[in-house]
C-alpha cells in the first residue's frame, strides 16, 4: 500500500496507519520522505527514521512480517549530482537501520549509479521504471531487488488515448485502433 509519508505527522500517527493497514490485511507499505507540501524538499531524516521505527514496532507488535519499503525522493527532485547520490545512500541506510525491509529510490536511472547504489545500500534496492533505466535483465544482473512501474503503465495508456484523439481531431483517421486489444483478449482477462 502506498501511504505516502504514513498519513500522519507524528511517528505515533504512522504507527496507527500501519496497525490499520494490518487490520485490513495489508502486508506492506511504502513510506516516503518527500515533504508533505510537495515542494521538492525532503523531510528531516530523523523524523523519517522515527516514523519508520514506529511503523516497524507497530507491525512487530501485531505479529505480522510487514514489509516497509522506505522511499527517498532526492532523485525525483534533485539534479542527480553526487550530493543527491550521497544523501540517498545515507537516508536509505538510516531507513533500513530503523526497520525498513527495502528502500525505494525512484528517479535513479544511470546504470553506473544504480550499480553503485546497490553496493552502497545495506539492503534490497527498489527502483522505478523511468526513461533511461536499464532493461530488467540488466537491473537483475546489477543486483536490483525490485522494479516498480508506478504510474508509468497507466500514463502510457493515457498517452495512447491522447495520440488517438489527436489523430481523430487532426487527420480524421483512426489507425490508433490497429493497436487496440481485441474484445476476445479483454474477455479472457475475466475468465
Amino acid at each position: 500500500v502506498d501511504v505516502e509519508s504514513g498519513y500522519g505527522e507524528t511517528p505515533e500517527d504512522v504507527a496507527e496507519t500501519v496497525r490499520r493497514l494490518i487490520g485490513i490485511g495489508a502486508v506492506g507499505c511504502n513510506i516516503e520522505d518527500v515533504s508533505s507540501n510537495f515542494d521538492g524538499t525532503l523531510e528531516d531524516v530523523n523524523l523519517i527514521v522515527q516514523r519508520i521505527h514506529a511503523a516497524r514496532q507497530a507491525a512487530d507488535s501485531e505479529g505480522v512480517e510487514f514489509v516497509i519499503n522506505a522511499r527517498t525522493d532526492g532523485y525525483l527532485y534533485g539534479e542527480g549530482s553526487l550530493a543527491v547520490f550521497s544523501e540517498a545512500v545515507q537516508r536509505a541506510n538510516a531507513y533500513l537501520a530503523s526497520g525498513a525491509r527495502s528502500v525505494f529510490v525512484p528517479g535513479l536511472r544511470d546504470e553506473p549509479l544504480v550499480a553503485e547504489m546497490v553496493n552502497e545500500v545495506n539492503g534490497p534496492l527498489n527502483v522505478l521504471t523511468v526513461p533511461g533505466l536499464p532493461p530488467l535483465d540488466r537491473l537483475q544482473e546489477l543486483g536490483v531487488a525490485r522494479v516498480s512501474t508506478g504510474s508509468s503503465l497507466s500514463r502510457a495508456a493515457y498517452g495512447s488515448l491522447k495520440s488517438g484523439l489527436r489523430e481523430l481531431k487532426g487527420a480524421g483517421t483512426y489507425s490508433y485502433a490497429d493497436y487496440a486489444v481485441s474484445f476476445e483478449e479483454m474477455d479472457s482477462l475475466y475468465k
